[in-house]
């Protein structure tokens, strides 16, 4: 028996042991634990049979000890081997396969597992799982976890005392270990389930102010404290799920990858990262994935903060070839905007495209998914008149339902693309953001007060209202203490080089600062040196444009921009930047 075109360098004990740094030499190199890179794995393979590897990349795993190769080309007989002796201490590796076990776990009689569907409580469904964990199937196993998260949205009480909080806590750890013991018996579908379901809860008691009953117990044995916990139990899954990538479809790299942002952990690999080697996976599978699972996935990667403009472009590209994108709910929509502009990635005809479903069913939007939406154009700089005007009748009667991220995200939006829509902000917008007052984080602050400045630009009656919530949104902006760079010491050292003088870290009026500001011919002029995340490429991002915009309609202060690249390129020559400043300030002497 083989194992097809995978994956697996297995040692045959699996010591049960805490967190802890673990190094073996291999092939001359040390390795450093947890997970991290191997470039080869040649010496690990006998010298009894020739076996080829095609690595694409290798990761050590010393959490359940063991060495997984992501990519063998040809098979590796089930025989158990064990490499040779080295001289140089190098580490016994044995090489196993999974598939025995696997396949017996597969052929499980499944009518053993307890039909949970028809539980009506949490403590229900624990109990029934608790009472036959021992005979379920992986199958049994992972419908469990998906069943917790859907009761944990009705269970809000605490546990009915002392005794009975004790005994759902012995008994969910009896479940969590007994799924950690047989996760590598897994069905590829289990697994990705398995770990959807748990992520899902994660995701729910980390994020609740519940923290009665199961929430309680369920955040303590999931999460634990600084999240140790929750990255002991995640990377078991990534670890086994290496073993049996080749065989995950659409659906199940979707909901892995889905449940990967769902519980905010992606381990960082030498050389790479984990969601990178599963990046790999997803380009011959993108025909058969639905519209949730696109953006499921990349929705994942944009929280996750991982990088790979590579697999966004192949996305973009698959969704821009469909003949439409009717299937694509308005959820979907949104997602995939929101992960291109927090990626910080451009795509303009993918944002035509999504735009133009998105009016279409522009009445089936939710308060979240609308104000996601316009944020992720107004980032972008995608600014379609027609688009935003259109979006105003889905706003208006949701108003109420929005909470103070969706009615910051909104305002912004519109004050950025600069799009004068009266119907919408009015009184009950006002009304709306005065009863949600006490919610508003600094950031939503941030965002109210540039959008009262753009009524300012537009001589509007609305505006926010002399209160204590428009002293709170100037505070939270005009607060920002000011960050400055070895680039901006530059050039304001050089500035005052060409005998400008000038004056650093300005607070204007509107609560805006300015690098430096100078004058030039009597005039003032703002001076910002913009490093690489005031631009999307070499495009000014939305709010660069927008400071820019709103100190000199409301300052009376035009501003000129000195990017970092063009700066860059003037390398140590103090001539030739003093001449680009005179060049770009319009200065032709100064005494």
């Amino acid at each position: 028996m083989s194992l097809p075109l995978h994956r697996c360098l297995v040692p045959s004990q699996r010591p049960r042991q805490n967190i802890k740094t673990v190094c073996y030499r291999i092939n001359q190199s040390w390795i450093d634990s947890p997970f991290c890179h191997i470039p080869s794995l040649s010496a690990c393979v006998p010298t009894t049979r020739t076996v080829h590897l095609r690595t694409r990349s290798t990761v050590f795993h010393p959490l359940s000890s063991m060495i997984i190769c992501c990519d063998l080309g040809s098979g590796v007989n089930s025989t158990k081997w064990d490499t040779r002796q080295q001289q140089n201490n190098t580490t016994n590796i044995n090489l196993q396969s999974r598939c025995f076990a696997r396949g017996s776990a597969r052929r499980r009689n499944q009518n053993q597992d307890p039909d949970m569907r028809n539980c009506q409580s949490i403590e229900d469904l624990i109990q029934m799982a608790y009472t036959h964990v021992r005979s379920m199937s992986p199958r049994g196993i992972s419908a469990f976890w998906t069943l917790v998260p859907q009761h944990l949205r009705t269970s809000r009480g605490k546990g009915k005392n002392k005794e009975n909080h004790g005994l759902m806590k012995r008994q969910y750890r009896s479940i969590l270990d007994h799924t950690l013991e047989r996760i590598e018996t897994f069905h590829h579908r289990d697994l990705t389930t398995t770990a959807l379901g748990l992520a899902k809860i994660v995701n729910k008691v980390g994020n609740s102010r519940n923290r009665g009953g199961s929430h309680q117990i369920l955040y303590n044995l999931l999460i634990g404290k600084n999240s140790a916990t929750k990255e002991f139990i995640f990377l078991q899954f990534m670890s086994a799920s290496m073993f049996v990538l080749h065989e995950f479809d659409a659906r199940s790299l979707s909901n892995f990858i889905y449940a990967c942002g769902l519980a905010g952990y992606a381990p960082k690999l030498k050389g790479g990262t984990f969601l990178g080697i599963l990046a790999e996976e997803i380009p011959p599978l993108l025909g058969s994935f639905t519209s949730q699972g696109l953006s499921n996935v990349i929705w994942a990667y944009a929280t996750l903060n991982e990088s790979n403009p590579q697999l966004l472009k192949e996305v973009a590209d698959h969704i821009i070839a469909l003949d439409n994108v009717d299937e694509f709910k308005p959820q979907h929509i949104s997602n995939i905007v929101w992960a291109y502009a927090t990626a910080k990635e451009s795509h303009p005809v993918l944002f035509n495209k999504l735009a133009n479903a998105a009016i279409k069913r522009k009445n089936e939007f939710s308060s979240q998914e609308i104000a996601n939406f316009l944020w992720a154009y107004a980032t972008n700089g995608e600014i379609d008149q027609n688009l935003f005007s259109s979006l105003v009748s889905t706003i208006e009667p949701i108003l109420d339902e929005c909470k103070p991220q969706d009615l910051a995200n909104i305002a912004w939006s519109y004050a950025v693309a600069n799009v004068d829509v009266p119907s919408l902000f009015d009184d009950a917008f006002i009304h709306a953001c005065l009863q949600k007052e006490n919610e508003f984080n600094v950031g939503n602050l941030t965002q109210l007060h540039q959008w009262h400045l753009w009524q300012k630009e537009l001589e509007s009656d609305i505006g926010m209202p002399p209160s204590s919530l428009r002293d709170k949104c100037y505070d939270a902006f005009a607060s920002t203490p000011p960050s400055i760079s070895v680039l901006q010491k530059n050039v304001v050292s050089e500035l005052s080089s060409i005998g400008l003088r000038p004056e650093e870290e300005v607070l204007t009026k509107g609560g805006y600062r300015l690098d430096a500001l100078v004058e030039v011919s009597g005039k003032k002029i703002g001076v910002e040196v913009d490093g690489p995340s005031h631009f999307l490429g070499k495009v000014p991002t939305c709010s660069t444009i927008l400071k820019h915009r709103q100190v000199a309609n409301l300052d009376g202060i035009p501003v000129v921009s000195v990017p970092y690249w063009e700066w860059n390129k003037l390398g140590k020559n103090r001539v030739k930047k003093q001449q680009y400043l005179r060049s770009l300030l319009g200065v032709v002497d100064v005494d």
